[in-house]
C-alpha cells in the first residue's frame, strides 16, 4: 500500500479541512446552514476552485470553475459506495465506504476515463471529505441508548 494522500481536519468540530496529494494542497469547507456547499480552493490562495452543493440525499452536483460539473452519486441502496460521474453519467471514480467500530476506511476505484483528468485529485479527496461529513452528520444526529 502507498500514501496518496493525507486528509486532515484543521479542528476536531469545525468542516474545514486540508488535502495533500502529489498535485498540490487543498483546502476543502462546507459553508452556509440552510443553503450548504463545500468549496475546494487551493491551499495557498483565496480563488476557488470548485464548488460542492449537496443534495437532502447525499448526493449533489461539483461545479467547477473550468465549466464543467461533475455528478456524487450512491452507488448502491445501502450506501456503501458512491460514485463521481461526469455529465453524460459515465462513472469516474468510485468510493467506497466501510465503518468499523472506530475508524472509517474508503477503497478507491478510478475508471480508465478518468486517469487523465486534472482533478482526479480533487475527486478523491472530496469524495473522502464528503464522506467523512456523512459520517459525523449520521454520528451527531443517531439518538443515544436509553
Amino acid at each position: 500500500q502507498a500514501l496518496l494522500a493525507t486528509l486532515r481536519w484543521q479542528t476536531a468540530l469545525g468542516s474545514l479541512a486540508l488535502a495533500v496529494t502529489a498535485e498540490g494542497r487543498w483546502i476543502f469547507q462546507q459553508t452556509g446552514f440552510w443553503r450548504r456547499a463545500v468549496t475546494v480552493r487551493r491551499a495557498d490562495e483565496t480563488a476557488k476552485v470548485a464548488t460542492f452543493v449537496p443534495h437532502w440525499n447525499g448526493s449533489g452536483t461539483l461545479y467547477l470553475t473550468a465549466g464543467r460539473t461533475l455528478r456524487w452519486r450512491p452507488g448502491d441502496v445501502w450506501l456503501s459506495r458512491w460514485l463521481w460521474r461526469d455529465a453524460g453519467g459515465a462513472p469516474l471514480l468510485m468510493i467506497g465506504a466501510r465503518r468499523g467500530v472506530l475508524r472509517l476506511a474508503a477503497p478507491v476505484m478510478i475508471a480508465p476515463a478518468a486517469m487523465d483528468l486534472p482533478e482526479l485529485d480533487i475527486l478523491t479527496t472530496l469524495g473522502w471529505y464528503l464522506l467523512v461529513l456523512r459520517s459525523r452528520e449520521t454520528v451527531a444526529t443517531t439518538p443515544a441508548p436509553v
